[in-house]
């Protein structure tokens, strides 16, 4: 005896919404795990951190002394020493003592005329497994009643746009990612100055770090 083919007919919207919820999480999961690759962003060399950091030594020593001064800093140099000093291996500093639940496994960073586009990749734990993920924010600085402070202005993930509701929940979910950086974060932000200029010799941008407050810079923001 054949069954009622209505009984068909009732399952058939539910299978289709099976099949759209399925669709739609494998398009979710794809777009978020997808990896990214940030136009601009140079790989990390020895030679350009040394000389950021030749350059960071002289701009803190004239802060020390009361002299007035800047540097400048080239993306490739700003990367470098920053892969250098925090996150390759046993020279890294402020790195946890246990593994972190998000963990920074590097990061590159693109100047904008206003900010700059920060990307990282980072691996989440999650569901009993770890995700390797690209979480990227674009930001500008905007300045604070005692130095400098970073707006998101835009956040991605893996390939995915965030909206702006969602970046407090994203950013909570990585917060584990910042901590290794949180020390030159806030040695940036405490600057009397600070401004992207443009490169005329390799015509791209620079980030120029003063230890005064320059009227140029500050009249920008």
């Amino acid at each position: 005896m054949k069954p009622p083919v209505h009984r068909f007919k009732i399952w058939i919207p539910v299978f289709a919404a099976l099949g759209v919820v399925a669709a739609g999480a494998g398009v979710l999961l794809f777009l978020t795990t997808s990896p990214v690759y940030l136009e601009g962003a140079e790989a990390p060399d020895p030679l350009a951190a040394r000389e950021a950091a030749r350059k960071l030594k002289r701009f803190e020593e004239a802060q020390a002394a009361g002299q007035r001064g800047y540097i400048c800093l080239a993306p490739v140099e700003l990367n470098s020493l920053l892969q250098q000093r925090y996150l390759d291996g046993k020279r890294a500093k402020n790195q946890p003592t246990s593994p972190p639940a998000c963990q920074l496994l590097k990061c590159r960073l693109v100047l904008t005329p206003n900010g700059a586009i920060w990307l990282a990749w980072v691996r989440k734990k999650w569901l009993g497994r770890a995700w390797d993920l690209t979480w990227q924010r674009t930001a500008q600085f905007k300045r604070a009643t005692h130095g400098w402070g970073i707006e998101i202005t835009g956040m991605r993930l893996g390939r995915l746009g965030l909206l702006p509701r969602f970046w407090p929940v994203v950013q909570e979910w990585f917060r584990d990612a910042d901590l290794p950086l949180r020390e030159p974060y806030d040695w940036l932000t405490r600057l009397p100055a600070v401004q992207t200029v443009t490169n005329e010799v390799r015509q791209g941008l620079d980030l120029k770090l003063y230890n005064y407050p320059e009227p140029t810079a500050l009249s920008q923001r």
